[in-house]
């Protein structure tokens, strides 16, 4: 999801709240990779059911496409 917000000060307090949530989100999800087991290997039926989650689809989506983005020369 990228979106725009013009650095005004009427839109820092948002800009704020945004950093907030996504430092909070990236904290969660590093707490839960340091609690999976560092020998776990992901099975393609462990793959498929995680992308039953709409969530899940849609963030493993973005990160398959940033990867792509950052091989390209």
């Amino acid at each position: 999801l990228y979106f725009y917000i013009p650095l005004m000060a009427e839109n820092m307090s948002i800009l704020s709240k945004l950093f907030h949530q996504f430092l909070n989100k990236l904290n969660s999800g590093l707490h839960v990779a340091n609690q999976a087991s560092p020998n776990a290997k992901t099975t393609i039926r462990s793959l498929m059911s995680v992308l039953k989650d709409d969530d899940m689809n849609r963030s493993l989506t973005y990160m398959i496409n940033l990867l792509k983005g950052m091989s390209k020369e």
